[in-house]
């Protein structure tokens, strides 16, 4: 693990066409692409689900560290969200201010551990995952949904949280 305080990122892209664009990421290479039904060449996701993708990805490493750090046991972990974008300014009609407006993350962990103890996973998650944290910040509502074992989710709700029923 990093002992830094802060790590830069470097990226680059070339693009080929006025849709599909070529990143390069460390080691990494991969496409984001719009679909053909707009203009695209359905080569890969779009910009904006590479950024839900980014929000699967940083909640996946955060709930683990996190429920390591409290002693959380997790025995299978799925997350899914599905997420609502404002297509007027992406088609150029209007300014929208917050153009992906809400966010429903579902979280379906399996775990032995006492309730309390998910509890603080849970709190933690929203106070330290920098994905959701940028998105809130910048107006996206994410109705967190948590499902623990099958089940519904923990009696009481964190702030922002909700369970299925």
């Amino acid at each position: 693990m990093l002992d830094a305080a802060e790590i830069t990122f470097q990226l680059s892209a070339q693009c080929p066409t006025h849709s599909r664009t070529h990143v390069r990421a460390g080691s990494h290479d991969f496409v984001t692409d719009e679909p053909a039904a707009l203009g695209g060449t359905d080569l890969g996701p779009t910009p904006v689900q590479t950024l839900i993708a980014s929000l699967l990805g940083a909640t996946n490493v955060l709930l683990h560290r996190i429920a390591h750090k409290h002693h959380v046991s997790l025995e299978g972990l799925k997350l899914s969200a599905s997420a609502t974008l404002d297509l007027r300014g992406v088609k150029l009609q209007t300014e929208i201010d917050v153009p992906l407006s809400t966010i429903r993350l579902t979280i379906d962990v399996s775990s032995p551990s006492a309730e309390a103890a998910l509890q603080a996973v849970r709190a933690d998650l929203r106070r330290y995952c920098p994905v959701s944290k940028m998105l809130r910040a910048a107006g996206t509502e994410i109705e967190d949904i948590w499902i623990v074992n099958g089940s519904p989710a923990l009696a009481r709700e964190a702030a922002g949280s909700v369970a299925i029923r």
